[in-house]
């Protein structure tokens, strides 16, 4: 079973590549 800091973690790094996805998208516009 995966351990809860470590799906913390996963949340985490999805959350920042979203975020710096966003960043490019609004910069490129």
């Amino acid at each position: 079973m995966a351990n809860d800091n470590d799906i913390q973690a996963e949340i985490h790094a999805i959350d920042e590549e979203f975020a710096i996805t966003q960043m490019d998208g609004l910069e490129k516009q």
